[in-house]
């Protein structure tokens, strides 16, 4: 992947080049914010990654970009390019317009998407009747699914699958389809289909047992080895947000702790949830198997 480096005012690719135009969202070192191309006039997405205040380093922070630009999935949010500036800039007053101290800035540069991420919906119920018609919800399910199962086939985990991390877009026919997001925590896997990372990371809700296991050795982050099977837990979070959006949010954290109540087993979809959060990663399903089983469902199965 192909890294542009900038060296201040005279020689922002980010000012030459885009009319920064709203903020969109922001993390703990990072920002969104929607963007006009001066070049070919169309409107994206730029992720603004702080380096020195994140704590990491510019080639750990630009894994993300490089991740992404190996990955082209219908339900994966697309890239373009990213670069690297010795100042984070920003006209909106929403982020850093410029550094006092020097730092260095990530940019990766992505669609723009008419959405709203699938957790807002969710924990709204006039805006998920409103964007979302019956059954509708369900497909978008199977979606993140693809999306994870050809991360997977791709040699990663994502490491991140939240409901926050899941985009419901709206196309011009006001069809809806599931983009998946935010690679920053995502690895490859070993030759043992594993991938180390800290116990820390991550929304704790959305986090496998294994992923908060006891680490494995001593070091400044304690850090564990997990599999794939991890993100097939944190689907099933999802799946449970789905299937009851009116529940506690205990009731999602305490799914690490205890078994899911009976109730919420019956039906196809339940007994998916019930494999998807079990304690034990062998009893999950693979993304791929649970792929194909959904494609099988008949059309009855959603309502």
């Amino acid at each position: 992947m192909a890294v542009d480096l900038g060296n201040g005012d005279g020689n922002s690719k980010y000012l030459k080049d885009f009319t920064e135009l709203e903020f969109i969202a922001c993390g703990g070192f990072s920002s969104v914010v929607k963007c006009r191309s001066r070049l070919d006039g169309k409107l994206y997405a730029v992720k603004k990654i702080s380096v020195e205040f994140s704590g990491m380093t510019v080639d750990r922070v630009l894994r993300e970009a490089q991740i992404m630009a190996e990955l082209d999935h219908p339900h994966i949010a697309k890239y373009h390019e990213a670069w690297v500036e010795d100042q984070m800039w920003g006209d909106t007053g929403h982020f850093y317009k410029k550094c006092d101290v020097e730092t260095k800035c990530v940019f990766i540069l992505m669609d723009l998407y008419n959405c709203s991420p699938l957790d807002q919906l969710l924990e709204n119920d006039d805006k998920l009747e409103a964007s979302i018609s019956d059954g509708s919800i369900f497909r978008l399910f199977k979606e993140c699914v693809a999306a994870v199962s050809y991360i997977h086939s791709r040699g990663y985990v994502h490491c991140d699958m939240t409901a926050s991390n899941v985009l419901v877009v709206r196309g011009a026919d006001s069809t809806v389809t599931a983009k998946v997001i935010d690679f920053g925590l995502a690895r490859r896997m070993d030759d043992e289909g594993l991938v180390v990372i800290s116990n820390q990371l991550g929304h704790i809700m959305y986090r496998a047992p294994e992923c908060i296991a006891e680490s494995t050795r001593t070091t400044d982050r304690p850090v564990v080895k997990v599999g794939a099977k991890a993100d097939m837990f944190s689907l099933g979070v999802i799946l449970a947000q789905i299937l009851h959006p009116t529940c506690p949010i205990e009731m999602f954290e305490d799914l690490r702790e205890i078994p899911i109540p009976d109730r919420w087993r019956e039906g196809t979809y339940g007994s998916i949830l019930a494999r998807l959060v079990s304690l034990s990663p062998d009893e999950r399903p693979s993304a791929a198997q649970l792929l194909q089983e959904l494609d099988s469902l008949p059309p009855s199965a959603d309502s």
